[in-house]
């Protein structure tokens, strides 16, 4: 029995060996986020209307409900996913690098998230939307395999799930619809957002948010930095940026185009609509709390309100 132990010991010790620091850290945080989360009950997910309306206060589902899972296969699936393609990102940007990027995608990919279902909210005048609850590594996972899919051999092809060939490039929006199609239950907004930011990073939009190499030589030649880069796991960051050093003409021409329309979306929107709050707060309960208190918002008409005949139906938490 010892021995069998020993051995599974020593297989595991020997498949940790080949992880690099950055993933075994993201890998260290999940599990202690969620075994914390397990034993308390206490589960923070980012919901939009809360950043939305009192971004002050709920400032922390930017980051925290990234590293947040909602049960054991959950976590699994996604760890397993991390092993992949984020050995893969860190051995080609660098410990330090791989981290900034991690932070970067999770940011910026909740903040997608949020605008996303305020803008579904606004246009569709359906506030419900402002209520879609998530958590999750698997909007940054996606934002990376986008990154290693755009950075590498994009002319070539991948199998999704072994069971069909697509094109490198294609291969995360396909295997994203493959999953949804699987998992119906999971957030298709979230994993697109994640999505988002990793093609955004990968085209250069973003190499403002990179780490700079003279912060990384400064850090590599601190006393805590020599001992970290002595480590065999950790991976210096490479002297030049494996990005492009920004974004292609066509790229930044088309995403002016975009924001001057949703400019234009939005200042119509705002002449017909104004979102207020409907009920101070609402609780749920529903196997685990999805992040405590929360508030419940309506859309409302500007004319209707004017005319006070606004109608005011009851605010139910979701199901």
């Amino acid at each position: 029995m010892d021995q069998q132990q020993g051995s599974r010991g020593g297989r595991l010790a020997e498949a940790l060996a080949d992880v690099p620091d950055g993933c075994r850290l993201v890998l260290g945080v999940c599990a202690a986020v969620f075994a914390v989360t397990t034993l308390t009950g206490d589960v923070p997910v980012i919901c939009p209307g809360s950043v939305v309306f009192d971004p002050w206060t709920y400032a922390y589902m930017l980051v925290v409900p990234s590293f947040v899972h909602l049960g054991a296969l959950h976590i699994l699936f996604n760890m397993m996913a991390l092993l992949s393609v984020g050995v893969a990102i860190e051995k080609r940007f660098g410990t330090l690098c791989f981290v900034g990027i991690v932070m970067v995608f999770a940011v910026l990919g909740n903040a997608v998230y949020v605008l996303a279902y305020w803008a579904w909210a606004v246009v569709g005048g359906d506030a419900t939307m402002l209520m879609s609850c998530a958590a999750g590594f698997s909007g940054v996972l996606f934002g990376m395999i986008v990154l290693e899919s755009m950075l590498g051999n994009t002319s070539g092809s991948r199998s999704v799930f072994g069971l069909v060939a697509v094109p490198s490039w294609a291969y995360p929006w396909v295997s994203m619809v493959a999953i949804q199609l699987l998992m119906p239950g999971v957030s298709f907004v979230g994993h697109l957002s994640g999505a988002f930011i990793g093609l955004l990073y990968s085209c250069g939009v973003l190499n403002w948010l990179t780490l700079k190499r003279s912060w990384i030589r400064s850090f590599d030649a601190s006393s805590v930095g020599q001992k970290i880069c002595r480590r065999p796991s950790y991976v210096a960051c490479p002297e030049t940026s494996p990005l492009p050093p920004g974004a292609p003409e066509w790229f930044a021409s088309a995403g002016l185009a975009v924001v001057s329309r949703l400019r234009a979306a939005g200042n119509h929107c705002r002449s017909l609509f104004r979102i207020r709050r409907a009920a101070p707060h609402w609780t749920t309960g529903v196997g685990h709390r999805l992040g405590g208190v929360h508030p419940a918002y309506e859309l409302v008409g500007r004319a209707d309100i004017e005319a006070g005949t606004a109608a005011k139906p009851p605010v139910h938490p979701p199901t």
